[in-house]
């Protein structure tokens, strides 16, 4: 058994279809192009090795046996924070490494 559809209810339900597809598309254009492409362009602080080791090096030797360096992200450059131990008042050195992987600044702590 078939039921029977008018013909103004199809064409509502073709401008809906239509509509819907053209949300789609929209919504499908407009994503913003970061969230298709994630890896090193976007983090500076990858890999996390390589950042580490230009940063305790720059640092000096003292630095190098930290267990857990911070690091974060600024901007296009990644900050690393090491201690030296036994941590103490002041004794540690700041270093920033760019997206290249070079080191662009060593602060002594305070």
């Amino acid at each position: 058994m078939t039921i029977p559809v008018h013909h103004e209810s199809r064409s509502r339900l073709q401008s809906l279809r239509l509509a819907w597809i053209g949300v789609l598309v929209i919504v499908a254009v407009s994503a913003p192009p970061v969230l298709a492409r994630r890896g090193q362009a976007s983090n500076p602080c990858a890999p996390r090795k390589r950042v580490l080791e230009a940063a305790r090096a720059a640092a000096g030797v003292e630095y190098r046996q930290d267990p857990a360096p911070l690091i974060s992200k600024e901007g296009n450059t990644c900050v690393v924070t090491v201690w030296r131990i036994p941590k103490v008042p002041g004794g540690f050195r700041t270093v920033t490494v760019g997206a290249e992987g070079k080191v662009l600044r060593v602060d002594r702590g305070k």
